[in-house]
C-alpha cells in the first residue's frame, strides 16, 4: 500500500502544509501521477485559460487600485469594440496603452519615478 513519505515532506513544507498534504488520500490503484488542468474541457493547460484565471485573481485582489480604476472608467462596450477591430493584436495593445495613458513616454516615465 502506498503512503506519504513524511521525512521528504518536512524539509520542503511548513508543518501546516504538511498536515494538509497528508490529508490527501493516495490512490489505491497505484497508477502514476499526471498533470491535469481542470480549467479546460480537454484537461490540458492552455495559455488562454491561464490568462483568464490570472485576470480573475487580479480582479479579486485589486481593490480601488489605479490600474483597475483606469480600466473600468471606460465602458465595457468600448473595450469590446477595441478588441473586435480588424487590425493586428500589436496595434490593439498599442491603442489600449494610448487610451490608458500608459505608453512609456517621458512624462509617464517621470510620473513612475516620483512615486
Amino acid at each position: 500500500m502506498h503512503s506519504w513519505e513524511i521525512q521528504e515532506l518536512n524539509p520542503l513544507f511548513e508543518a501546516e502544509d504538511v498536515n494538509a498534504i497528508l490529508s490527501i488520500p493516495i490512490s489505491i490503484a497505484g497508477s502514476n501521477d499526471r498533470l491535469i488542468w481542470h480549467h479546460t474541457k480537454t484537461r490540458n493547460y492552455e495559455v488562454k485559460s491561464g490568462y483568464y484565471i490570472a485576470k480573475d485573481l487580479i480582479g479579486k485582489t485589486l481593490k480601488n487600485s489605479e490600474a483597475q480604476a483606469s480600466c473600468h472608467s471606460f465602458p465595457k462596450c468600448f473595450w469590446d469594440f477595441l478588441w473586435k477591430l480588424g487590425v493586428k493584436n500589436k496595434l490593439k495593445h498599442f491603442l489600449r496603452k494610448c487610451v490608458l495613458n500608459s505608453l512609456p513616454i517621458h512624462s509617464n516615465l517621470a510620473k513612475s519615478y516620483k512615486m
